[in-house]
């Protein structure tokens, strides 16, 4: 792959990891969809718009507009895309405040939410507890679904298998990550 057509990747890493996410304390909302399916999208739009004030979906946020506007210019590949709203979701999972809400029902443990957002959830220090909502009704899932859902992940979701892909995530991700200083 010619490194020209690599820039495009670059400038959605770029978005994913630099633009402001400005979720305020409202209740971060997550969805996730089964193969074929838009009800967990839809319903988690339709949870927002019942609670315009308190909620708000990371494709809200200014780093998600700024995020999808990309994807739909440049069109990268699936593995790609993965990749950025990957590393997008981790940044809004890990500052959660208060309770999460989620839409996932069906979607596949490969996805983004079950690989990324629900274990950076359990991590995120003003997290309190994540709702699981059913897509096609709304209603909140038992406890038993619930901790199948949050079950340890294996691997890195930030991997590809293109060579130079992987090195501009790598560049990228060093490049927006916080510097950390120790104590005198």
């Amino acid at each position: 792959m010619p490194k020209a057509s690599l820039e495009p990747f670059r400038l959605m890493l770029r978005a994913a990891l630099g633009e402001p996410l400005d979720a305020g304390d409202r209740e971060p909302v997550f969805w996730s969809n089964a193969p074929g399916s838009t009800a967990n999208e839809e319903a988690a739009r339709a949870f927002c718009a019942e609670h315009p004030t308190g909620t708000i979906l990371l494709i809200d946020t200014p780093a998600g507009r700024a995020v999808d506007t990309l994807i739909s210019k440049y069109r990268p590949s699936q593995e790609q895309a993965d990749v950025i709203w990957g590393l997008l979701s981790h940044r809004f999972a890990s500052g959660a405040a208060g309770p999460a809400h989620a839409f996932v029902t069906g979607s596949p443990t490969s996805r983004v939410f079950r690989a990324v957002e629900a274990r950076e959830l359990g991590e995120a220090p003003a997290h309190h507890g994540v709702w699981l909502h059913d897509g096609a009704t709304g209603r909140w899932i038992d406890r038993a679904d619930m901790i199948s859902t949050f079950a340890a992940q294996e691997g890195d979701f930030f991997v590809t298998r293109d060579p130079e892909e992987q090195l501009i995530i790598m560049e990228e991700v060093e490049r927006f990550r916080p510097v950390r200083t120790r104590a005198p």
